[in-house]
């Protein structure tokens, strides 16, 4: 059985927050892009994937 380190633990959280903080950087460029050159309905869906990645995030705080 492997056990891991409490360092090692919170490394790999930290990859988690980061993955999760790129995946928020490019869900709101992809909302701002949409919005200024496509139809503003891909904006608002972009909009509210946004708004999900940040609910996720503020749920593992809570």
């Amino acid at each position: 059985m492997t056990f891991y380190t409490l360092k090692y633990i919170e490394n790999n959280q930290n990859n988690n927050q980061t993955i999760l903080y790129i995946l928020m950087l490019v869900a709101a460029a992809v909302m701002i892009i949409f919005t200024i050159l496509y139809v503003r309905d891909l904006g608002i869906i972009a909009l509210l994937f946004l708004l999900l990645f940040a609910a996720a995030q503020y749920e593992k705080y809570v």
